[in-house]
């Protein structure tokens, strides 16, 4: 075998070799552009996410919405509810009903700080049962005084109940504002 043979077959290996290297360097530049075009389209869909979660409202209201909001009125305009029938019952005796209030019913819909630390729990049961007390409304010295506890937790306890609309802060000129559980989820007669 002569070099001259072999010379040749090399020759070709490396026009080979080059078709390959340029075939690669294609590919590269398919491959940069895809994961520019995954990064865009990445982006593109974040936007469409976002838009369809501000823009859909799965808890809109439909059409049986509307039609079952009208026959509980009709039917509540019809009957009196249960409580008030044993509230209206009570009041004539003339004793006091009150609603019996369960703390951990309450607490359970509240952030987890007063759901799972021991101790943000028992404050919050013992000003929860402290405005359960106080059907008309309870001032903040009074419910210091009944809880045993210091200012700061009790406003703190009275805040995450204002947040979640368990509690109503009445607020009158020249004197001190005055909570109580909020009347529609705890009603109570005086």
């Amino acid at each position: 075998m002569s070099f001259e043979s072999l010379a040749e077959s090399l020759g070709q290996l490396g026009d080979k070799f080059g078709d390959l290297h340029k075939q690669m360097e294609d590919l590269n530049d398919v491959n940069n552009s895809l994961i520019r075009f995954n990064k865009a389209f990445g982006a593109f869909l974040f936007g469409m996410q976002a838009t369809s979660t501000s823009l859909e409202w799965p808890e809109a209201p439909v059409k049986s919405s509307f039609q079952l909001v009208q026959q509980q009125s009709q039917s509540a305009s019809t009957k009196i509810p249960r409580f008030q029938q044993r509230a209206q019952k009570q009041t004539t005796s003339g004793t006091k009903f009150l609603v019996k209030i369960n703390p951990s019913v309450i607490i359970q819909h509240l952030p987890l700080k007063f759901r799972e630390q021991t101790e943000h729990t028992r404050n919050m049961q013992n000003v929860i049962k402290a405005l359960a007390k106080h059907p008309d409304g309870v001032n903040m010295p009074t419910m210091v005084k009944e809880t045993k506890l210091p200012k700061h937790k009790v406003t703190e306890c009275l805040n995450a109940l204002l947040h979640s609309k368990d509690v109503i802060k009445q607020s009158q000129r020249h004197q001190l504002s005055l909570y109580r559980l909020e009347p529609s989820r705890y009603p109570t007669t005086s």
